[in-house]
């Protein structure tokens, strides 16, 4: 749901998965993922889920309380975005999947808001190949808004001398139309062994190796590609690590460092389904790092 909307079609029975990131390290910004996908019949899946942002408490400033403080305002405020959407997915052949999503998002502060509906779409292509899979996603395909609410809509008091006015006179301030960050994501994920279809497939029983190859292109971003390998013994306990690579504009504070990232997790049965967990840390040089904690029950 959060990255190839047509992967749910290959969900064989109900699952649910949640993942918690802290952002930055000691920023106390919070990112949260759940979702929930539910096979329908054989060869379809309807999935529903949720991404939560949350900024954690910022010192709310003034002109006349730089420092914070002010008693008109209250002391702090907190920035939340949100994002909710219901996806389906279908098997079309036993090699392709295709799928697609409605997104309703949102974010902004108290007293400013602004609201998006949106779209996903996305494809799978098994190719048969030394085990490569195609994956292609275009997502947050929608519309145009603008943030409004009590602090964009204001009164100037009939007292105050840049309008001098025997009235109160209400105003709102014009604020710019934001286009949804739409996206294009294209993926591929080689086997080396592990497999039937992998490039070794009686090489090392037991142990898994695989490759991602990932390009991303939003309007906001540069071109973005990532590379990441993964390593799994008897499907059950599993290394990671990858890298992303920034290409924005005067990323010259950037080193090879940013984006680096490693992780693992396990995998166990439990009542019929399969119990995953597993971690991430991502450097972020700067920014200092974001870790990911993500539990899954399911197929």
């Amino acid at each position: 749901m959060a990255w190839n909307v047509a992967a749910i079609a290959e969900v064989e029975a109900f699952s649910v998965g949640w993942a918690y990131s802290q952002v930055f390290a000691d920023a106390d910004i919070t990112h949260q993922f759940a979702g929930a996908v539910l096979p329908i019949g054989r060869s379809s899946a309807l999935g529903v889920s949720v991404i939560a942002l949350n900024s954690g408490d910022i010192v709310r400033t003034s002109e006349r309380f730089p420092e914070g403080g002010d008693p008109q305002f209250g002391g702090t405020f907190q920035y939340n975005a949100f994002a909710g959407s219901v996806g389906w997915g279908q098997r079309i052949t036993d090699r392709l999947d295709i799928g697609g999503a409605l997104k309703i998002v949102s974010e902004g502060i108290d007293n400013a808001k602004a609201s998006w509906i949106g779209l996903d779409l996305g494809t799978l292509f098994r190719t048969g190949l030394f085990g490569v899979t195609l994956g292609a996603a275009i997502q947050n395909i929608g519309g145009e808004a603008s943030f409004s609410g009590s602090g964009i809509e204001q009164i100037i008091g009939a007292a105050q001398d840049v309008f001098p006015s025997e009235d109160n006179i209400p105003i709102r301030l014009d604020t710019n139309e934001l286009t949804l960050p739409t996206l294009l994501r294209l993926s591929a994920v080689f086997s080396v062994t592990g497999t039937p279809e992998a490039l070794f497939p009686a090489a090392l029983a037991g142990h898994d190796v695989r490759v991602v190859a990932d390009i991303l292109d939003a309007i906001d971003t540069a071109l973005e590609p990532s590379v990441g390998f993964e390593y799994g013994y008897r499907n059950i306990v599993f290394g990671r690590v990858g890298k992303r690579f920034f290409n924005e504009d005067r990323a010259d504070f950037r080193d090879f460092n940013d984006g680096l990232s490693f992780g693992g997790g396990i995998r166990v049965p439990v009542l019929g389904r399969y119990l995953n967990i597993d971690y991430a840390y991502t450097d972020m040089g700067l920014l200092n790092n974001i870790q990911t904690l993500s539990i899954q029950l399911g197929s």
